[in-house]
């Protein structure tokens, strides 16, 4: 063999063995790829729903059982004094949902406030819910259905930098069975609308979630009679996935993507938020404070604990 015949074969097999490494490498960043895009979709849809629940009030269903109060918590409060009246109310109490105090003025048409509070002593602004007089079926007060529009920001807590708005539709003076209409968004980009159907303590609900990675998800959720409350989850890229919420505000939630990605996760009511993955590796995160790419939270470095043993056994991945 001639030295140009010597150069040339050297020549293609450099290239062949580039082509091998560059072909395994490949196949490593799509599944790493994958996996990635399924942990940014389980942080975004548990966070939305958790926040979503917590703004409308239907969410941990072992608060109606301790407060006594049917229906949305949300609604019972902003309706517990649609009547008109010759004067003004102001009572004050703790929001369970969003675990913030407030301080709740209904003013002689109806129309009111609830300003949240980070301390008992409300000295720290929280945020705020603002609404106008009802909307009285043929204005006619006191004829139903009634609507209230309400515009709300939450600067403090868990919900923290969350915003929009709440059109609530009331059937009755009960309040216990209404249209909920809500639109959300928060400091990660991540946006929910949705329609809630409450009928004393049972809900049904169509969201469409907005994700910071520019996907649209579809969220069709139900409650059964425990409680518990079931989020079927659909991308339009093929991903699909559900979250559970549990009476006590656990919540569980699986997701695979499109490529096959798949994580679970568990997420404790204080946003503490546990995720297997199907390489065996796991990660702890703050479901309240974590973008969907990891970056943007303070707490990240402290909270994040990957692990990448392969002597551990791989996890059982829920169905």
């Amino acid at each position: 063999m001639t030295t140009s015949q010597n150069r040339f074969a050297a020549i293609l097999l450099l290239a062949l063995v580039t082509s091998m490494l560059m072909g395994c490498g490949g196949g490593g960043s799509h599944s790493s790829s994958s996996k990635n895009v399924a942990r940014a979709r389980e942080i975004a849809t548990t966070r939305l729903t958790r926040s979503t629940l917590a703004i409308v009030g239907l969410g941990r269903k072992l608060l109606t059982k301790s407060t006594g109060i049917p229906g949305s918590r949300r609604v019972q409060l902003i309706s517990r004094m649609l009547a008109p009246s010759s004067t003004r109310s102001v009572t004050t109490g703790y929001d369970s949902d969003l675990l913030l105090y407030y301080s709740l003025t209904v003013n002689p048409d109806s129309s009111g406030s609830e300003l949240l509070f980070s301390d008992a002593a409300r000295t720290i602004p929280a945020g705020s819910f603002i609404w106008g007089a009802p909307k009285w079926s043929g204005n006619v007060p006191n004829t139903y259905p009634a609507v209230i529009h309400v515009v709300y920001q939450i600067l403090a807590g868990p919900y923290a930098q969350t915003s929009g708005t709440i059109d609530i539709t009331l059937q009755d003076a009960a309040g216990i069975k209404s249209l909920i209409s809500v639109t959300l968004s928060n400091a990660f980009g991540e946006k929910c609308s949705g329609d809630y159907v409450v009928d004393n303590n049972n809900f049904s609900s169509q969201n469409i979630y907005n994700l910071a990675d520019g996907s649209v998800c579809t969220c069709s959720e139900t409650e059964d009679t425990s409680g518990e409350i079931m989020c079927m989850l659909g991308w339009t890229d093929g991903s699909s996935g559900f979250v559970t919420v549990n009476p006590d505000g656990t919540t569980t939630a699986t997701i695979t993507d499109n490529d096959g990605g798949k994580v679970s996760g568990d997420v404790q009511p204080d946003g503490t938020n546990s995720i297997d993955f199907a390489d065996g590796s796991t990660e702890t995160n703050d479901d309240n404070t974590t973008s969907e790419d990891g970056s943007g939270d303070s707490s990240n470095q402290s909270l994040i604990a990957r692990q990448k043993s392969k002597s551990i056994k791989r996890p059982t991945l829920r169905k």
